[in-house]
C-alpha cells in the first residue's frame, strides 16, 4: 500500500476533531516523501526541514507502537536540540507506554534542559508506571531548582507510580507556596496516603485557589480524603476503616 493510500485510509477512520489537522500534515509529508522508509529517515534527519520533522513526528500517533516506539527513542537519542521534537515524542511515548522507552525518557528527565520537555517525559513514565522509573523521579524532586510545571508532573506520576516510598516528599508539599504543587500534592496522597495524612489534608480544605481546569486545591484534599477513607474501609479486613 502506497503511503498516501495508508494516510487515506487512516484519516477515513479518524474522528472529526483529528481531521483537519491530520490532512495538514498528510499533505506536508506527501509534497516531500512518497514512502514510508523516506518518512522514517527524514524523521531522524537533523538537516531536514523542521516543520516536516514535526509533522512525521506527529503522524507517528497513527502507526503501531512496534514501528513507532523504536523510532521515537532513536528520535531522542540523536537530536538534543529540537524542543518540539522531543516534547512530541516524549508525549507520543507516553501514548504508547511501552517499557522500552523509560530509560530514553529519565535520560531526558535527568538531562534535557527544557522544562516543557521534562514534563511530558514525566508524563510519560507515569503513563508508562515503570517502578524503574521511582528512584529517578525522587531525586528530581528533591531539586527545588525544578520549576513548579516539572514537580507538579512528578507528583502526579507517584500517584500512578504507587510510589508510596515518596510519601516523606509529599507531605511537605501540602503547605508550598505553590497553590499548584499543593493541588498535585493533595492529589498524590489520594492515591497513596492513609489515615495518618488526613490531618493535614484537613488544613486545606479551605483553600480555594483553583488550578485550571481540575478546580480548587481544598476540593482536591476534600477528594483525596474520601479516597484514603473509602480505601482504608475496603482494605480492612473487618470492612471498617482503621
Amino acid at each position: 500500500m502506497s503511503l498516501e493510500a495508508k494516510f487515506s485510509l487512516v484519516e477515513a477512520n479518524l474522528s472529526e476533531p483529528d481531521r483537519e489537522t491530520f490532512r495538514q500534515n498528510t499533505q506536508m509529508v506527501l509534497r516531500e516523501i512518497s514512502d514510508e522508509d523516506a518518512m522514517f529517515n527524514a524523521l531522524l534527519d537533523t538537516s531536514a526541514n523542521a516543520d516536516l520533522r514535526v509533522a512525521i513526528c506527529e503522524l507517528l500517533y497513527f502507526y503501531n507502537k512496534d514501528q513507532s516506539v523504536p523510532l521515537l527513542i532513536r528520535l531522542l537519542e540523536t537530536d538534543t536540540h529540537h524542543t518540539a521534537l522531543r516534547m512530541i515524542a516524549c508525549h507520543l511515548l507516553g501514548y504508547f507506554r511501552d517499557e522500552r522507552s523509560v530509560d530514553i525518557l529519565i535520560d531526558v528527565l535527568e538531562h534535557d534542559k527544557h522544562a516543557g520537555t521534562i514534563v511530558r517525559a514525566v508524563y510519560a513514565l507515569g503513563q508508562i508506571a515503570d517502578d524503574r522509573a521511582i528512584e529517578p523521579l525522587i531525586q528530581a524532586m528533591k531539586n527545588f531548582q525544578e520549576e513548579d510545571s516539572v514537580r507538579a508532573e512528578i507528583l502526579e506520576a507517584f500517584a500512578y507510580l504507587f510510589a508510596r516510598q515518596a510519601i516523606p516528599l509529599i507531605v511537605p508539599l501540602l503547605h508550598d507556596a505553590s497553590p499548584q504543587i499543593r493541588f498535585w500534592a493533595a492529589f498524590a496522597l489520594g492515591w497513596l496516603g492513609n489515615n495518618d495524612h488526613i490531618a493535614e489534608l484537613e488544613k486545606l480544605l479551605s483553600d480555594t485557589n483553583v488550578i485550571e481546569p481540575w478546580g480548587s486545591v481544598g476540593t482536591e484534599a476534600k477528594e483525596a480524603i474520601e479516597a484514603i477513607q473509602h480505601r482504608q474501609t475496603w482494605d480492612h479486613p473487618d470492612g471498617e476503616a482503621e
